[in-house]
């Protein structure tokens, strides 16, 4: 049996499968278990909360998830899963822009995206990963995400430049206590995700025109910078999976199109993907 996993700093979709019969026997979501921003206690807790990773047969772990850059990051997911799963055999731990690109290819050359809580995106051939450019994470990076749409959202607000009508739906949606927003980004755990929280706002107001030309520009943004970089960037398909490319894909499509580029698949999640891979193996 095989265990895969598509990690987020958000959410973690997790399938148990089985090859040989080619079932999927189960599948549950957890919170997300990104690396840099969690420790080993966390990461046992939110598995001990899920009744279906209670798996009594032998199996191994394909783990693909956000932060899983360097050794000693994947060396703390490593540890927390072979103390928590007794009957796992073997661990295999990579990055999201890799799950995302086993799950986009279909046969050609692909630039792979990731626009969730946060994005990335490469090049890949289907052999090998190229990267495009260095993520920067939350902090200075991910363009065209959740993340980076919540600080948008956030500097409209206290900056006084959203516009009058959104702004009071704002203030009965949201705590716009700036101690309370200044807590959660600073002394709250997964801060990246509480800006990504904003998201749903985001979707249901697209049509705004303020609303919408802050996606365009965002997606058109996180393109020129993380895309077009690559010299095939306008020979191949750019494809893309996560929530925020999902549900916004006419924005996100306005933004390929003033680059010229050709927009190829869009899901929601590459789990389903995975796993069509792992069951061909």
């Amino acid at each position: 049996m095989l265990l895969i996993a598509d990690s987020g700093s958000t959410k973690t979709h997790w399938a148990l499968i089985c090859p040989d019969t080619q079932q999927v026997l189960r599948q549950t979501t957890t919170v997300g278990l990104n690396p840099v921003l969690v420790d080993v206690e966390y990461v046992l807790t939110v598995l001990a909360g899920a009744s279906a990773l209670r798996i009594s047969s032998a199996f191994t772990l394909y783990f693909y998830g956000a932060g899983c850059g360097s050794q000693q990051a994947n060396s703390l997911l490593d540890r927390a899963f072979r103390s928590f799963f007794s009957t796992v055999s073997d661990v295999y731990i990579a990055n999201d822009v890799q799950g995302a690109s086993l799950a986009l290819y279909r046969g050609e050359p692909v630039i792979a995206c990731i626009l969730g809580t946060g994005s990335n995106a490469c090049y890949y051939d289907g052999e090998v990963n190229y990267g495009i450019v260095d993520s920067l994470g939350y902090l200075l990076g991910d363009e065209g995400s959740g993340n980076f749409f919540g600080k948008q959202l956030l500097h409209a607000y206290y900056y006084g430049y959203m516009p009058e009508e959104l702004r009071m739906v704002w203030e009965q949606e949201y705590d716009v206590d700036l101690s309370s927003v200044i807590s959660s980004l600073y002394d709250k755990p997964r801060p990246n995700a509480y800006l990504a929280s904003f998201m749903p706002f985001v979707v249901r107001y697209r049509s705004h025109g303020f609303v919408h030309e802050l996606l365009v520009d965002g997606f058109e943004r996180f393109l020129r910078l993380c895309v077009l970089p690559h010299p095939r960037s306008r020979e191949c398909r750019v494809s893309f999976v996560g929530s925020v490319a999902y549900y916004c894909q006419q924005e996100l499509r306005q933004g390929a199109d003033r680059l010229g580029l050709l927009l190829g698949d869009v899901v929601q999640s590459p789990i389903d993907g995975l796993v069509r891979y792992h069951m061909a193996r």
